[in-house]
C-alpha cells in the first residue's frame, strides 16, 4: 500500500491552514510551505497576525515572511496586477522542491496560479501534482468581458472610464498560467461543481476532477432568527465589490427595491471611481471591516446577496448561512445551497430571475424564516474541518489509485 506523504505550498492563510491542519493531525504532512506562519505566543497578541497561526509545529513548516510581507505590499499599490501572484509563487518555489527532495513526498498539494514555476522540477521528482482550483476558470470570465462592455456603455461609461481593459488582460495571463497547471496536475480539487463543469467545458477530463466544497467555523446565535416586519429588509453584500462579483447587478437591484430595503456594501470597491460615482447613489457602502466586526454587523442583516458571475465557492455565502441570513445568490457562486431550500439561486446576469427570487424573499417573512433555519442546519454540515476531511479522503483515495 502507498502511504501518502503530502508537502503543502499555500501563500497566506486561506481556509484558516485547513488543508496542512488536516494532513498533520492525519500523520501524511511532510512539510507545509508558505510565506506567512507564526507559532509564537507574540502573534496571537497582534490582531493583524492573529490569523496567521495554527496549530503545525515549526519544523513541519518552510516560511519566507519577506515575501509574505512583500507580497501583501504589492497587492495594494498593485491591484489588478499578475505580476505580484507570480512574485509570491517564484518567492516559495526554491523552499517547495527542497521539501519534497528532504522529506520523499509523493504528492504536492498546491493552489491554483501559484504552482507553475516549480512544476516541470516536480514532475521530474516523480511527484504527484495535486491542484486546488479555488475559483472557475479565468477563461469563464474573459467570455464574459464583451457583455460587461455592453452593460457599462449602456450607463454612459466608456471602455476608458471602465477599467475592462486591464482586467482583461490580467485574467489572460492568470488563465495561460492555470491551464498550464491543469496539463502537469494529476488530480485537480474543485470547491464546487460550477468550477468542475468549467473545467470540462475547457477540456479537463472529469475523471481527473474531484469536489470538495468548503466550510467556516461560525457558532450562529440567530437561529431562530427574529425576522423585523416592521422595517425595511437589510441586505448585505460581502466582498471585493467588483464586476466579477455581479456589482453592476447589485446596484440596479437596489435601485429598484431601495425604498423596501436597505442594501449595504462591506468590502473592497474594486470599481473605478467614475463607475462606482453613477452606481452607488441606492447603496450604503460600509467598508472593510475587521471578521469580528463583520460578523457582529450580520446578525442584525436579513439577507445576502451575491449576483456573481465568477467563483470558486464563495466562503461568504457559508459564513451567512451559518449566521442564518437567507442567502439569494448566482449559481457561479458556487454554494451548497439547496434552492428553495435553504436559499435562492438564479443564473448570473440573469436580471428577472435575480428579481424574482428577491421579491418572494422581501414578501414573505414566513419564508425567510424557515429558509433561515434551514440555513443553519446546512451550515453544521460545512465546517472547516469537514473541509479538511474531504481533502484527506480525496488524497487517501488518489493514493490508492497509485497502486494500480
Amino acid at each position: 500500500m502507498i502511504i501518502p506523504k503530502v508537502v503543502v505550498q499555500q501563500i497566506g492563510a486561506r481556509m484558516d491552514y485547513a488543508v496542512p491542519r488536516a494532513l498533520f493531525r492525519e500523520g501524511i504532512l511532510g512539510k507545509f510551505v508558505t510565506d506567512l506562519h507564526f507559532s509564537s505566543s507574540l502573534s496571537a497578541q497582534v490582531g493583524t497576525l492573529r490569523r496567521y497561526r495554527s496549530e503545525i509545529p515549526d519544523e513541519y513548516v518552510l516560511r519566507n515572511l519577506r515575501s509574505g510581507y512583500a507580497y501583501r505590499l504589492l497587492l495594494r499599490f498593485r491591484r489588478g496586477e499578475a505580476w505580484p501572484h507570480q512574485f509570491a509563487s517564484e518567492a516559495l518555489a526554491g523552499a517547495t522542491v527542497q521539501a519534497i527532495k528532504e522529506t520523499g513526498a509523493n504528492i504536492l498539494y498546491g493552489f491554483d496560479t501559484a504552482l507553475l514555476p516549480i512544476l516541470p522540477v516536480v514532475n521530474e521528482l516523480s511527484c504527484n501534482v495535486i491542484l486546488e482550483q479555488c475559483i472557475a476558470p479565468r477563461m469563464q470570465m474573459i467570455k464574459l468581458i464583451p457583455e460587461l462592455e455592453q452593460r457599462v456603455a449602456r450607463k454612459g461609461i466608456s471602455s476608458s472610464e471602465s477599467g475592462l481593459g486591464t482586467l482583461l488582460g490580467y485574467l489572460e495571463v492568470l488563465s495561460a498560467i492555470e491551464q498550464a497547471e491543469w496539463r502537469r496536475s494529476a488530480l485537480i480539487v474543485c470547491p464546487s461543481r460550477f468550477v468542475r463543469d468549467e473545467l470540462t467545458g475547457l477540456g479537463v477530463s472529469e475523471s481527473k476532477t474531484v469536489v470538495i466544497p468548503y466550510g467556516v467555523n461560525i457558532t450562529s446565535n440567530a437561529a431562530p432568527r427574529r425576522f423585523a416586519e416592521n422595517r425595511k429588509l437589510k441586505v448585505a453584500f460581502v466582498g471585493a465589490f467588483s464586476y466579477r462579483k455581479g456589482a453592476i447587478d447589485y446596484c440596479q437591484l437596489a435601485s429598484k427595491y431601495h425604498s423596501h430595503s436597505e442594501f449595504h456594501i462591506f468590502g473592497s470597491i474594486m470599481l473605478p471611481d467614475a463607475v462606482m460615482s453613477r452606481l452607488s447613489r441606492a447603496v450604503i457602502v460600509r467598508g472593510h471591516l475587521s471578521r469580528e466586526e463583520l460578523f457582529r454587523e450580520l446578525k442584525e442583516f436579513d439577507v445576502l446577496l451575491l449576483p456573481s458571475y465568477s467563483e470558486g465557492s464563495a466562503t461568504v455565502i457559508y459564513e451567512c448561512m451559518a449566521l442564518g441570513l437567507v442567502c439569494i445568490v448566482s449559481h457561479a457562486s458556487g454554494s451548497v445551497i439547496t434552492s428553495g431550500v435553504d436559499g435562492i439561486i438564479f443564473d448570473a446576469g440573469d436580471e428577472n430571475g435575480m428579481h424574482l427570487a428577491f421579491e418572494n424573499v422581501l414578501g414573505s417573512p414566513s419564508l425567510r424564516r424557515s429558509m433561515s433555519e434551514a440555513a443553519v442546519e446546512t451550515s453544521k454540515e460545512n465546517t472547516r474541518d469537514s473541509y479538511g476531511a474531504r481533502v484527506v479522503n480525496a488524497i487517501e483515495k488518489f493514493s490508492k489509485g497509485l497502486e494500480r
